[in-house]
């Protein structure tokens, strides 16, 4: 499965990414690869609040371990 990136954030020395749709088939510590085929440790899955309900699954946040910078995330 692949997921389309949305944007990107540097949190200290990993990234906040924002991905397109409900985010299903992640989960904390998993791999995940980008358009090179690098792994990269899926840190954590994000849970939405405060959003409106029509918006919940449009996108969903993950953290993911060290400079992640690709367009889109294999699974």
């Amino acid at each position: 499965m692949t997921y389309k990136v949305l944007d990107r954030i540097r949190i200290g020395e990993n990234t906040s990414i924002t991905i397109e749709g409900k985010g299903e088939n992640l989960h904390n510590q998993m791999m995940i690869f980008d358009s090179d085929n690098i792994a990269h440790m899926l840190i954590s899955v994000g849970m939405p609040a405060g959003q409106e309900a029509d918006k919940i699954g449009t996108s969903t946040t993950i953290l993911v371990e060290g400079d992640f910078n690709s367009d889109i995330i294999a699974v």
